[in-house]
């Protein structure tokens, strides 16, 4: 899945993106192991999934 949220944040950003957050909200909120594309914010948290929606 890490391989994944890479992929579309680099997506993104050459879409023209100028911010990416990426929330592991899933279960105990360890979905994703690094690294993570270190052109994001990385959130773990159901309140920050909830709240942006």
């Amino acid at each position: 899945m890490t391989e994944d949220v890479n992929a579309a944040v680099s997506g993104a950003l050459e879409g023209g993106a100028t911010e990416v957050l990426v929330n592991d909200a899933h279960g105990p909120m360890r979905s994703l192991l690094p690294p993570i594309d270190c052109d994001c914010t990385r959130s773990r948290s159901w309140y920050a999934a909830r709240r942006n929606r």
